[in-house]
């Protein structure tokens, strides 16, 4: 049975990420409160006046969780809002921080984008100061916040460029908790490994790739301590369905069997660290063709982020490097 979840406001969620509610201001009680909001949850609209339910299906791949909503309503972001993010606004701590946030150098810090949307509904999209442990040992740390697509509250992690090998699948960063480029916290086209990676709670991933004029969305109903965490702790599935991924890219490629999908996909042939491997044969045994990030292949090339198909794939061969994101919620 599929859940319709609101995604056009963020007010459709009620407490997340250390929120306090009645079931305590822990991770596990706000990932609780996450969940009964989410089934509580209508398709209300979007913000923006667009359609804005999602299926997040629990059976059949084939209903996957696979809408993307975007400026355009058309499933899918122009590329060249990807990089002309609104400055940074309404961030300090003048008249206070509401909620749960609490002020660092004149800043107001709090422990997730969608911590400060729900405090601060008329936040924009922006690069914010968050700080997952509040006024603990860890210091804030600047992460870029969208908040408006997909019910808004989505924290980046993560940006991967698929024509280098900073994140072959092999890379030692995918399981460290080492960064790369924190002074780069922006949705542009610098390769970084934030804070956010190793240290933020989460029951949804949202994962994009540009192609052409458009990036397009994908979230993946995952949920983890940190995606750190998850690297390091073997094969996490997911159930989106190929039909989903394959809309990742601006038209991806697979081939019809095998589609073993989530987090640390490994095959005899071809590994995932985040997609979807599929195969010509019936079986998980010689896969030739995958979308993803993180991605390895005996028959196939290493590729950081993009789209690789070939031996006989539906929509024709693949060798397409591209540009992702990875944000959490």
């Amino acid at each position: 049975m599929a859940i319709a979840l609101a995604v056009g406001s963020g007010c459709g969620f009620s407490t997340l990420d250390g929120l306090e509610s009645g079931e305590g201001d822990t991770v596990d009680g706000a990932k609780r409160d996450a969940s009964d909001a989410a089934r509580r949850a209508d398709a209300e609209g979007g913000r923006d006046g667009h359609d804005a339910s999602i299926d997040v299906s629990s059976g059949d791949a084939s209903e996957g969780d696979d809408r993307v909503e975007a400026s355009d309503g058309q499933g899918f972001e122009d590329a060249g809002s990807a990089t002309a993010t609104v400055p940074d606004a309404g961030a300090s701590c003048d008249g206070g921080c509401p909620g749960n946030g609490y002020c660092a150098d004149s800043e107001c810090a709090y422990p997730s984008c969608i911590a400060r949307l729900l405090s601060v509904p008329t936040s924009p999209s922006a690069v914010y100061s968050i700080d997952p442990d509040g006024p603990g040992s860890a210091p804030p740390f600047r992460a870029y916040c969208e908040m408006i697509l997909d019910g808004g509250g989505w924290t980046l992690v993560l940006k991967v460029d698929g024509a280098k090998t900073t994140f072959v699948h092999d890379a030692p960063l995918w399981t460290s908790a080492d960064t790369l480029a924190p002074d780069a916290p922006n949705l542009d086209r610098i390769e970084a490994k934030l804070a956010g990676f190793a240290t933020m709670p989460f029951g949804y991933l949202r994962v994009g790739m540009i192609q052409g004029a458009s990036t397009r969305w994908l979230i993946l109903p995952v949920d983890g301590g940190s995606l750190r965490a998850l690297m390091t702790t073997g094969f996490h599935a997911t159930n989106v369905g190929r039909s989903a991924w394959e809309r990742l890219p601006s038209r991806g490629s697979l081939q019809n069997n095998c589609n073993r999908e989530g987090i640390n996909v490994e095959t005899l042939e071809a590994n995932v660290r985040i997609g979807i491997v599929a195969n010509n044969q019936n079986d998980c045994s010689t896969c030739n063709s995958w979308i993803g990030f993180g991605a390895e292949g005996l028959g196939t090339s290493d590729m950081a982020c993009g789209n690789y198909a070939a031996a006989a794939p539906d929509n024709g061969n693949r060798t397409d490097p591209l540009f992702g994101y990875v944000m959490v919620r």
